[in-house]
């Protein structure tokens, strides 16, 4: 994947502040956040109560 100089830098940041090894780890952690927060939209989204 090629990544964008933009994208890299994020991705760098990410690394750093997450002491991750390599971009690579940043960018697996940046997609499990973003799973993990649409998979806690859907719980939320499914435990509201009805309404009649």
């Amino acid at each position: 994947m090629q990544l964008t100089e933009q994208e890299e830098k994020v991705f760098e940041e990410v690394r750093q502040l997450h002491n991750l090894a390599t971009i690579e780890e940043a960018i697996q952690f940046v997609i499990q956040q973003g799973i993990k927060t649409q998979l806690q939209q859907i719980a939320e989204h499914v435990v509201q109560p009805r309404k009649s």
